[in-house]
């Protein structure tokens, strides 16, 4: 922010008047022409880039050339040590956007206006200057009447590069709106070819004088819509409404109206010289009048349709949902971050972890990328230039940035982990970090949730002992406090609360604040996913796809209503906002539509990693049970999350399938040794039901529990006389392993139940020994003890492990740490043994849920059958968009 009287070389700053297209802009005095100036600050990040600036000033010389008195002119770029500027032409008066907003411009007055904006068009296209951005906040009418047209050109000067590429991400208007911070090209006005991500010439402006022209004689807006993608839906298919035009508007220029909204650029008007024609002969026809066409001119447009579905698709995380009171008078563009070949975004739901963050100012995204051996983390500023890979985030995920934007925290292999944000080798600062989210302090605190079942715990970034922070409320049910943020000033933690009654379900969390220092809990919010914070006293929260803006006073509790900034796309969370990181001066890093269930399939994986097709559809998988034959699978088919889910036996072979359960309440199972039947358990929680693989007969309650915790099936002895389950969530223990009799009164006895979470408890093949996740003083590791005595025990991984499963014949055990299969060789006999564990293949783009198998392995140690996404996330949707604009811009978008 530039202060009064502060000099840019000659020129001295007056008073600020407001944020223009592409910065903030000042009035000025010109001291040696002695003359008022505007002067546009430029953004930094083009300020800073000398080949960027180097084109931005070839390309304001071009355009300072245009000479027109219907054309704001710019007199020069004033390089000063401290701010990059452009010395614009000061023009008095309101803007015609001002005008329509007061109502409708009678014929004889919007005529004139019409023409003055189209020999300014004129004369710029003449010299093959394009405006890409013309809209009523672009045009200037003085006292006298005359216009002047802004901002001519700038949104091609500020563009990094010319692509032709057909991705909306460089569309000319929406791609340099999102390098500027501002918006340049509101959708309301972008032509069809436009809102295609197509190249835009000067038909483009034809259309938008067509758009201006039409809202000039009508008051209101052509094409509006509740969100940006919403309202480029309009443009690419809505029927114009030719019955609002006012009776008086004369024939000659409804055929120009007619002929400007052709929204295939062939058929529409080519030049606006004849635009200029239309006009006069329509102003020396005085006030002849026609009736109004019973057939949009625009019908040609009806093969658009296809076109448009496409391209809504495109856009559909394009964000910026405007308040339904008014009109909007300001729009959110994206830029989606471009990924190197071979790149792609791991697509974890947000209940996994966080797989992006953002730097402080706003500069640069960090996020979980998968390239060609193994998934890391990745750089990518936002100005320029493209992903690179950290060194030293092998497998990382949960990044953050550390406040001066140099350093990140994030979690890798069991461990807490600093590192420069340029890469290296990391600092371990927890051994105990299954993360379930991070955030770095304004004090150099960093804040972690280090397992699913935890309370919150801080540690030093400078190292030393970490200590808890939150305790869970066992009383109130509490299983998991996760995402942490820290306020601005360093002093206040938010984080979401999950319970055990909603395991998993985080769309009606409630959202709770502390001191960083420790202390007393008090309440935020009840409703959402988890809170981001802007400035002092501004929240974002997220729920269920939409993201909200509210504001309190510093860990006060939220009390009016948040109003929405961006929706998913017709109510389905799916398509909106999944994660999202903020700056603090509002730019957001958000993924958007990355619970994209129904795209999940099952995937055989040979030892090397190839992916072989299975006879077993797409759907929306929840969790694998193998029959030990190794011919048929077990699934938990449902949207995910334990709402509507059933499992179904399945042929593997050839996809017959047969649904076992109906009540929309099934979760994980197991089958009998025998192959004869199959446990599982409700989503409740509450209980274990066995019931015969082929569907015949009724359904046999096994046991009834008092607590509802999400609950994992997980092995039978050979014999199938016991049964092992993993209770999550329990009051103190946060993650059992029980033991069920099958026989009997089917007594339910504690089996690994230490003050530590013990999960996933498989026995070997010959009843010996069994095999299970414990969450010790080195974070997950997977573990062997004799079964059923638990004597001796051998800590099997190094770096992490969950999910273990022996082979058939024994000789093996695999497991998982991150998305890498893991296999170790063991002995059984005569004792325990076993060697060094090995990767096989990382899991590509995962499914399946946080308490669920997500793997079998088929009995021949072969192949392996694996929950994951059907297509990547850049197919399928799933992007980081990063949103550009201050925090004024969301109030805007709020009211």
């Amino acid at each position: 922010m530039l202060t009064p009287g502060t000099r840019l070389g000659p020129y001295e700053i007056l008073s600020p008047l407001g944020a223009g297209g592409m910065g903030e802009v000042y009035r000025a005095k010109d001291t040696k022409l002695g003359r008022d100036v505007a002067i546009k600050v430029l953004p930094e990040m083009l300020a800073s880039d000398p080949e960027r600036l180097a084109r931005f000033e070839r390309e304001a010389r071009v355009l300072a050339s245009l000479n027109h008195p219907n054309i704001a002119a710019i007199y020069g770029v004033e390089d000063s040590t401290s701010v990059k500027a452009l010395v614009l032409e000061l023009v008095e008066g309101p803007t015609l956007q001002d005008r329509i907003e007061a109502g409708a411009i009678p014929v004889e007055e919007a005529l004139p206006i019409a023409r003055q904006i189209a020999e300014a068009l004129e004369a710029a296209h003449e010299k093959g200057i394009v405006h890409r951005d013309l809209k009523p906040a672009n045009v200037k009418i003085d006292p006298a009447g005359n216009v002047k047209v802004l901002d001519f050109g700038l949104a091609k000067a500020l563009d990094p590069a010319v692509s032709s590429s057909p991705d909306l991400s460089h569309s000319p208007t929406l791609s340099i709106g999102t390098q500027a911070g501002m918006i340049l090209g509101t959708a309301a006005y972008m032509s069809p070819e436009q809102a295609r991500g197509k190249t835009a010439d000067k038909r483009a402006d034809i259309w938008a004088f067509g758009v201006v022209l039409w809202e000039m004689l009508t008051g209101r807006r052509l094409f509006a819509g509740e969100t940006v993608s919403d309202t480029l839906a309009a443009v690419l298919r809505q029927e114009i409404d030719w019955s609002v035009l006012p009776a008086g508007v004369p024939p000659a220029v409804r055929r120009l109206l007619a002929r400007c909204l052709e929204r295939d650029p062939r058929n529409r008007l080519h030049d606006v010289a004849d635009a200029r024609i239309e006009l006069d002969e329509a102003q020396r026809a005085g006030g002849e009048t026609a009736a109004v066409p019973a057939t949009a001119p625009g019908s040609r447009a009806k093969s658009a349709l296809l076109p448009w579905a496409v391209a809504a698709a495109a856009v559909a995380a394009a964000v910026g949902a405007i308040w339904k009171a008014r009109p909007p008078r300001l729009e959110v563009a994206h830029l989606s971050v471009a990924l190197p070949p071979g790149v792609h975004l791991d697509a974890d739901t947000p209940n996994q972890s966080q797989i992006v963050a953002i730097s402080p100012d706003g500069s640069v995204v960090v996020f979980r990328g998968r390239g060609k051996d193994a998934a890391m983390l990745y750089r990518r500023p936002i100005g320029a230039g493209e992903a690179q890979p950290i060194p030293g985030t092998e497998d990382g995920f949960d990044p953050a940035f550390s406040p001066n934007g140099e350093s990140l925290v994030f979690c890798s292999s069991g461990k807490l982990r600093r590192i420069a944000v340029g890469g290296g080798t990391p600092v371990d600062l927890a051994e105990d970090a299954g993360c379930r989210g991070t955030a770095w302090g304004a004090d150099g605190t960093i804040v972690f949730s280090p397992t699913v079942n935890s309370g919150l715990w801080s540690v030093p970034a400078a190292g030393g002992a970490p200590k808890p922070l939150t305790t869970l409320n066992d009383a109130a049910g509490e299983r998991t406090h996760r995402w942490p943020e820290i306020s601005p000033d360093g002093k206040t933690v938010f984080f979401t609360v999950g319970t055990r009654d909603k395991p998993g379900d985080y769309d009606d969390a409630r959202i709770d604040a502390v001191a960083i220092s420790g202390g007393n809990r008090r309440v935020v919010y009840r409703g959402a996913s988890f809170l981001r914070c802007l400035e002092r006293g501004e929240y974002l929260l997220a729920r269920s796809g939409d993201l909200l803006r509210a504001h309190a006073a510093a860990g006060a509790e939220i009390r009016d209503a948040p109003v929405p900034v961006i929706r998913g796309i017709g109510g389905d969370p799916r398509s909106g906002v999944a994660f999202v990181a903020a700056a603090r001066n509002g730019t957001l890093a958000a993924i958007f539509g990355v619970s994209t269930h129904d795209t999940d399939e099952i995937a055989a994986i040979d030892r090397t990693g190839k992916i072989s097709p299975t006879a077993i559809g797409p759907g929306q998988y929840d969790s694998l049970a193998l029959s030990p034959d190794g011919r048929r699978l077990a699934i938990a088919e449902g949207p995910g999350g334990g709402r509507n889910t059933n499992i179904w036996i399945v042929d593997i072979a050839d996809g017959n399938a047969l649904q076992l359960t109906s009540d929309g309440k099934a979760g994980s199972s197991r089958w009998a040794p025998d192959g004869k039947s199959l446990v599982y358990s409700p989503t409740a929680g509450d209980a274990l039901f066995r019931m015969a693989a082929d569907g015949r007969g009724v359904r046999e309650t096994l046991c009834q529990f008092t607590d509802s915790v999400p609950i994992s099936v997980d092995s039978f002895d050979p014999g199938g006389a016991t049964l092992l389950v993993t209770r999550y969530g329990l009051t103190g223990h946060r993650a059992d392993v029980d033991a069920i009799a099958m026989a009997g009164s089917h007594a339910v006895t504690p089996f690994l139940a230490t003050e530590a979470p013990e999960m996933n408890a498989v026995i070997s093949p010959d009843g010996r020994w069994v095999a299970y996740t414990g969450d010790y003083e080195r974070g997950q590791q997977i573990y062997v003890q004799a079964y059923p005595t638990l004597a001796g025990r051998w800590q099997l991984s190094r770096d992490g492990g969950i999910r273990p499963r022996w082979s058939a014949d024994g000789t093996e055990l695999f497991y998982l740490s991150g998305y890498t299969m893991m296999a170790a060789p063991v002995r059984t006999s005569p004792t325990f043994s076993y060697g060094e564990s090995r990767p096989l293949f990382t899991i590509d783009n995962p499914g399946g849920s946080e308490f669920t198998s997500n793997y079998e392995v088929a009995p021949d140690g072969k192949r392996f059958y694996i929950i994951r996404k059907k297509t990547s996330p850049a197919d399928a949707g799933a992007r980081i968009d990063v949103i550009l604009h201050g925090t004024d811009g969301l109030k805007e978008l709020a009211r």
